[in-house]
């Protein structure tokens, strides 16, 4: 924008103010010095409003909200399926190479285009975090971490409570080990 557009939009939302704050204070002064029946009445239709809209914009949200879940859903249990299988490979002993598999990155490739599409802000963020930590070499433990918090983005977006987990203890499940105590991934035994 040139230095004009910027002037002229400038003046324009000052005009603007002053004519909010005019005519703000026309409508104060006639109800001030409107009878006081009057005023319990306009203080009545306006708290009738306000609720009347505050409650369809609630009922809007949670609608919206509804509609989408079955679809959240869908897309978070292809998440939790991979999790659960790479857990379940670990356990019997398999190798766990995931990346090589051609129906993983089908999966994945849905998963993501699933999370964009669905997913909140909270759990795209922790799913984004997630890969890049897991893509460094070395720290188990972060990666575990990573997991918990796109597990407990994705159970909080369908609305289940999240109290007393965090990103370790969510994984107890299947871990035998206290994972509270442990440094690093290396000594948690999968649950047999």
């Amino acid at each position: 924008m040139t230095r004009a557009k910027y002037l002229g939009s400038f003046v324009i939302g000052l005009l603007v103010l002053i004519g909010a704050g005019w005519i703000t204070y026309w409508i104060l002064e006639v109800f001030l010095k409107a009878d006081k029946s009057i005023q319990a009445s306009i203080i009545a239709g306006l708290v009738a409003l306000f609720s009347v809209i505050f409650t369809y914009w609630k009922e809007k949200t949670r609608s919206i909200s509804e509609a989408h879940r079955e679809k959240k859903i869908e897309i978070y249990k292809i998440f939790f399926d991979e999790i659960f299988e790479a857990t379940n490979n670990m356990r019997l002993g398999r190798e766990v190479d995931l990346s090589s598999s051609e129906d993983f990155m089908t999966r994945t490739l849905e998963l993501k285009k699933g999370l964009m599409s669905y997913g909140s802000p909270k759990v795209i963020n922790s799913f984004a975090k997630w890969q890049l930590v897991s893509s460094e070499a070395g720290d188990s433990a972060s990666s575990l971490r990573g997991v918990g918090d796109v597990i407990l983005a994705m159970r909080e977006d369908i609305g289940l409570s999240n109290r007393g987990l965090d990103s370790l203890t969510i994984h107890q499940i299947n871990i035998n080990e206290d994972l509270s105590l442990l440094s690093g991934m290396n000594k948690a035994k999968v649950v047999k």
